[in-house]
């Protein structure tokens, strides 16, 4: 993906500089008091003072530690930056560490739903985020970028169980660099037997990865309240039925 800049001008001579930080006040006041990212360029490829003068000569972002996250792009207030060529299957995402990561993961849910809180702020929360939409649904998000989804499930089931006598959360987010492997130890078993008993039956477990959050978010997609809008329910469609629904989605918003 290449995030070009339209007009260099504009860049200079804006005062916002919202592609490096935003200030998103937005808490959640009846659960922990969580509070939404702030921070737009994970990496400060984008410095305070906006693109840098090599970025504006070749009329492209592309510093040193710009991973394409795009993040830039949808937080621009005059659209001068566009993204090209993004693609599920490319990215640049291992120039991120874990803090790093959980950082961009909450802002593409926060744009993808109505409030998403980046819990690594906190380290005394057990859980990497959270996320509620507009109908009131809420889920605990999970992230691993070295992609052990049965370790992220095992998190979840304590997210559930650690905060299930304040508060009833049963749906958790888990966000990993792809999909999991099928097998006999892999969690698409898991969360089946997850069903068969009456204390984890009601549970929901969502699946996605950066790559498809960073598609939806540049495609500029409407919030949604239902997590299944945007994630993958193993327990309902196919990895495969999963990607096309999600191509539909972006296509609908060209």
């Amino acid at each position: 993906m290449k995030i070009k800049i339209v007009n260099p001008g504009k860049c200079e001579s804006c005062n916002a500089k919202s592609c490096k930080f935003l200030t998103l006040a937005t808490v959640k006041e009846d659960f922990l008091r969580l509070s939404s990212e702030t921070s737009i360029c994970p990496t400060s490829a984008i410095d305070e003072n906006g693109p840098s003068e090599s970025d504006l000569k070749k009329k492209s972002i592309g510093g040193v530690g710009c991973v394409e996250c795009g993040l830039c792009v949808r937080f621009c207030p005059h659209g001068n930056l566009v993204a090209a060529g993004c693609s599920s299957k490319a990215n640049k995402f291992e120039g991120l560490d874990a803090i790093q990561l959980k950082a961009v993961t909450s802002l593409y849910l926060s744009l993808l739903f109505d409030f998403a809180a980046n819990t690594n702020r906190n380290q005394a929360l057990p859980f990497d985020g959270y996320v509620s939409t507009s109908s009131g649904a809420e889920a605990f998000v999970e992230i691993d970028a070295g992609d052990d989804s049965l370790e992220c499930l095992r998190r979840i089931l304590g997210d559930v169980v650690t905060y299930s006598q304040s508060r009833m959360i049963t749906n958790g987010i888990v966000v990993l660099s792809s999909f999991p492997k099928s097998g006999s130890r892999d969690v698409y078993s898991v969360v089946e037997k997850m069903r068969a008993f009456p204390t984890t039956r009601n549970i929901k477990v969502y699946i996605t990865t950066f790559s498809i959050l960073r598609m939806l978010c540049m495609a500029g997609v409407k919030r949604a309240d239902d997590f299944h809008a945007f994630l993958f329910d193993c327990t309902s469609e196919s990895e495969k039925v999963y990607l096309e629904r999600v191509i539909k989605v972006i296509e609908g918003q060209e």
